[in-house]
């Protein structure tokens, strides 16, 4: 006489296999979530290479005229020292702006 024996899982068994299954579901949305992050993080990136290269230049650009007009004003009225320091000031700024855009290109 042969005899099966079959053994039923508690309800904490099921309550844990339930729990289980949910939490690899939850795993393959984390997974994807982080995929989809450093997605968006390259994307970023890119993107701001892209913003530095065409914008950065421009204000490098408007920063060196603005320093140019600092400068022929400063020619202009030699003894002011105001005028003098701003054109010193814009031209410090040009100076950086052009070497940030230069690193970018």
């Amino acid at each position: 006489m042969a005899s099966n024996i079959t053994r039923t899982q508690t309800p904490e068994e099921r309550e844990l296999a339930a729990k289980n299954a949910e939490l690899a579901v939850l795993e393959v949305h984390v997974a994807q979530r982080e995929l989809d992050l450093a997605t968006l993080r390259v994307e970023l990136h890119s993107f701001h290479q892209r913003y530095l290269r065409i914008v950065g230049v421009k204000f490098a650009e408007i920063d060196d005229l603005e320093a140019q007009i600092a400068e022929a004003l400063n020619r202009r009225n030699p003894t002011d020292e105001t005028a003098r320091q701003r054109a010193v000031e814009a031209r410090t700024k040009a100076t950086e702006s052009a070497g940030v855009a230069g690193a970018i290109e």
